[in-house]
């Protein structure tokens, strides 16, 4: 697969063998990394931790549905129990609510880490996320 990757961006010649392919382009993604100041490793993630995180790869994998699901509704809300609808309702108001008691900082947070003015941040972020729960409190399915 790595060896049709780099065919795609006209990396070496199609009659190149899929191995001197394969390892070119693993080569320039090291060496794209290296000119990004990317490190090779995280110190952070100790040995024990990779049969999780790969499980987790695995499951966003699925091409069918690209975020992972590492737990359903029932299992995140309740311990299984069913969700009503009155509480989901009440949960797009809080989130409502708490976005607008932390309007400015969130404004500042996207100034220093996007560099967006206040009205790119409520347009594109703050005014789209407020708008979406309105929607569906207005307009029941």
């Amino acid at each position: 697969k790595l060896a049709k990757l780099a065919r795609c961006i006209g990396m070496l010649p199609k009659h190149t063998n899929d191995r001197r392919v394969a390892a070119a382009f693993i080569q320039w993604i090291k060496d794209m990394n290296q000119y990004m100041k990317i490190p090779e490793t995280i110190q952070e993630i100790r040995k024990e931790d990779i049969p999780a995180m790969a499980k987790h790869v695995a499951a966003e994998g699925n091409p069918l549905y690209p975020v992972p699901v590492l737990m359903d509704a029932g299992e995140f809300f309740r311990g299984g129990k069913p969700i009503t609808l009155s509480f989901r309702k009440e949960a797009l108001k809080r989130l409502g609510r708490t976005i607008r008691a932390h309007e400015e900082e969130i404004y500042e947070a996207l100034r220093k880490d996007l560099n967006k003015s206040k009205t790119e941040a409520y347009m594109c972020e703050i005014g789209m996320t407020l708008a979406e729960p309105l929607y569906f409190l207005r307009y029941e399915y």
